[in-house]
């Protein structure tokens, strides 16, 4: 990736997942979340694959793999571990 980028993936569902899941993108329903590249100048790119979590549990750090492609041809695969932030939303 090129430096200032920022590889987003975002979820839209509970955060009690107990079992192993995978989620694939880009989502037929619109509602499970999407994925995308976001580079220092230019729009998003959306990007297609999917993402696994081990199981997700508000509090506990949440660790992952994922298995993504952008519409021009890069490859982002990897693994993850993320931490829960507390964070004030503002809409308007």
């Amino acid at each position: 990736m090129r430096a200032g980028s920022i590889l987003s993936i975002s979820i839209y569902r509970s955060p009690d997942i107990k079992l192993p899941a995978s989620f694939s993108f880009p989502d037929e329903t619109g509602g499970g979340g999407s994925a995308s590249l976001l580079l220092p100048a230019g729009t998003p790119e959306q990007l297609t694959g999917k993402v696994t979590f081990q199981r997700v549990e508000q509090g506990v750090p949440i660790e992952g793999e994922f298995e993504l492609l952008s519409e021009t041809g890069g490859q982002f695969k990897g693994r993850f571990k993320a931490e829960w932030e507390n964070q004030q939303v503002y809409c308007g």
